[in-house]
């Protein structure tokens, strides 16, 4: 991220059929090194995970940053596929 940002907000695109979900979590560092050591955080801190477009703590700052996503579904017949993350800060 660029110097002095913060990331407030995490979305998705894609086909998210009925009865399956999709959720995110977000770690951040000063150096790709240290993101090997935090926590993965959601809206409301370690151990949480964000919905499409949940707001993020405004502690959401470090020059590196990674996202993952949990996807999953009640049942076998669907599989939600993202095709766009964004990351607004």
């Amino acid at each position: 991220m660029p110097s002095g940002a913060t990331l407030y907000e995490i979305s998705w695109e894609g086909e998210i059929p009925p009865k399956t979900w999709v959720r995110a979590q977000v770690r951040f560092a000063g150096s790709q090194t240290d993101l090997e050591v935090v926590e993965w955080t959601g809206p409301k801190g370690p151990d949480t995970w964000s919905e499409n477009g949940d707001t993020l703590p405004e502690t959401a700052q470090g020059r590196w940053i990674q996202y993952r996503l949990a996807l999953g579904a009640t049942n076998s017949l669907g599989t939600p596929r993202i095709t766009r993350v964004d990351l607004t800060c």
